[in-house]
């Protein structure tokens, strides 16, 4: 590099470039890594990058600002600090199952009449250090006698649920009809609208996703405009789905036979230029897991916010939005000499996986077979848990753009319990590396890993952190968030009046 050049105007040229050419630049020579080092705004854009994070609106926040709230957001994994929602209503029989999560945005559905819940809803948003966002709880009355599956988007201000014969489109902040929906805010499903446990509705950017078993289908609407995307077949086999992207969307679901082994069904269905895109299948093995007729399984459906281009949301920043896990919980009982036992398995799956096979690998084949082998070693990690829990399925979100908490999430270690979160982003492990012998920061006893060897995995990282002492953690539900993890402590009421109700409400950042 010139001498000559001065280093206002090398810093001025370096504040264009992204975070791979600002790092790769800082490793050429003493003068730049010096100007890197000592100019806020490129910290700031390296932190950003090497976090995982994507910086915010334009506000009048400056770079340094923005440079010390995301050293103290990295700070937080490595505390341990709980704290308590300031005003939530434990007055009230608030059911302690979230219905819906979206970034630190959790829904929870009022007080029940016998079996059935008016619409009135309970929404709590815990504060946010990456998005500079304050706690908020409020309710909403949505006016319907009952609400049979929700979905929503922080980022997009979206509120999306069914009250048949109907999917309303609506705002979280006030449940009017969402203004950017052309359409009035609904979509006639049918009488026939078909409501699986979590699998009903699904949401990313402008995409809207539900099955109906009118024509054995799962459809894709664009919830902005109407437009019908996607019509994709629906076999009874499916039981949850997932977007990867805009343009496709997973099914885990067991094949016939007498086999029945696992897989993952991708359908692309992205062609801008037909009224009826050409549907394309990817068959995903998954032998590793072997053939189990008994298995259960069940598809954590990440619930990190699309932050599509230019959304409203306020943030300084915010977790890349393409940066995605995908958890599928398999349980295959075990009958032992002394009794009867199903041990849970756990498969992590980063979205990219997924996709840049199919980038990668183009075909004109309607459907296209992959065997495990050539896309599972080295991409996935899959852990063996010991005695999950029964309901472990009600209420509890698992994976949150690259973190992921296991259920059940406690370990133990003498007296004390431990919470266990783990991370998956590649540029957030190189700082904090894989643990060995599976211990984790604390020292705590790890959970088995299965069939690979540490090199053959994603790599990972994970925190435990303990529970606080004034909870009672045999009757907890967990969620994760964008950048906080929350418990929630319910009381066991009676089955007349369907008593369930939270008792306690504590969130820990991460």
């Amino acid at each position: 590099m010139s001498p000559s050049l001065p280093t206002e105007l090398i810093s001025k040229i370096l504040e264009y470039a992204d975070y791979k050419t600002i790092t790769a630049c800082r490793k050429l020579c003493r003068r730049l890594r010096d100007i890197v080092d000592t100019t806020a705004s490129l910290r700031y854009v390296v932190e950003l990058g090497a976090a995982g994070m994507c910086d915010g609106l334009p506000d009048t926040v400056s770079p340094a600002e923005r440079l010390r709230r995301l050293e103290g957001f990295q700070a937080a994994w490595k505390g341990s600090a709980w704290s308590q929602p300031k005003c939530f209503p434990y007055s009230k029989k608030i059911l302690p199952f979230p219905v819906a999560l979206s970034g630190n945005l959790v829904v929870l559905k009022g007080p029940a009449h016998g079996f059935r819940h008016t619409g009135e809803l309970l929404l709590l948003r815990f504060p946010s250090e990456a998005r500079g966002v304050p706690e908020k709880l409020w309710y909403l009355d949505l006016d319907c006698q009952h609400i049979e599956a929700i979905a929503l988007d922080e980022s997009q201000d979206l509120l999306v649920f069914s009250c048949l014969p109907n999917i309303h489109i609506r705002t979280l902040s006030s449940g009017r009809v969402h203004p950017s929906s052309s359409f009035l805010g609904l979509i006639d499903a049918g009488t026939n609208f078909v409501d699986y446990e979590d699998f009903s509705l699904r949401i990313h950017d402008d995409r809207l996703a539900f099955t109906t078993s009118t024509g054995h289908n799962v459809l894709v609407w664009n919830w902005k405009t109407g437009k019908q995307i996607a019509k994709i077949p629906f076999e009874r086999r499916y039981t949850s789905c997932t977007f990867l992207d805009r343009s496709s969307i997973l099914f885990p679901y067991r094949t016939s036979g007498q086999d029945q082994m696992l897989r993952f069904q991708v359908v692309t269905f992205e062609s801008p230029n037909t009224d009826e895109p050409a549907l394309r299948f990817y068959q995903f093995e998954l032998d590793v897991l072997g053939p189990q007729p008994e298995q259960g399984y069940f598809l954590s459906v990440n619930t990190l916010p699309s932050n599509p281009s230019g959304s409203y949301f306020p943030g300084y920043f915010h977790s890349e939005p393409s940066s995605r896990l995908l958890a599928l919980e398999v349980e295959t009982p075990v009958i032992d000499s002394m009794g009867g036992d199903i041990p849970l398995r756990v498969l992590f799956v980063p979205h990219d996986v997924l996709i840049g096979y199919i980038a990668s690998h183009p075909s004109d084949a309607d459907t296209v077979m992959v065997p495990w082998e050539a896309w599972g070693p080295g991409n996935t990690h899959i852990l063996s848990l010991p005695d999950p829990s029964s309901d472990r399925f009600l209420g509890s979100k698992l994976v949150c753009g690259m973190h992921a908490v296991t259920e059940p999430p406690m370990i133990v270690v003498g007296d004390q319990k431990m919470l266990r979160i783990m991370d998956y982003h590649p540029r957030r492990v190189a700082r904090n590396p894989v643990t060995q012998n599976g211990l984790g920061i604390s020292g705590a006893a790890g959970w088995l890993e299965f069939g690979r060897l540490t090199g053959e995995k994603v790599p990972h990282a994970f925190k435990d952190i303990p529970l606080p002492d004034e909870i009672r953690w045999e009757n907890i539900k967990c969620v994760l968030g964008e950048d906080m993890v929350a418990v929630f402590e319910y009381s066991l009421g009676t089955f007349g009046d369907f008593g369930h109700r939270i008792e306690k409400v504590f969130y820990h950042p991460i």
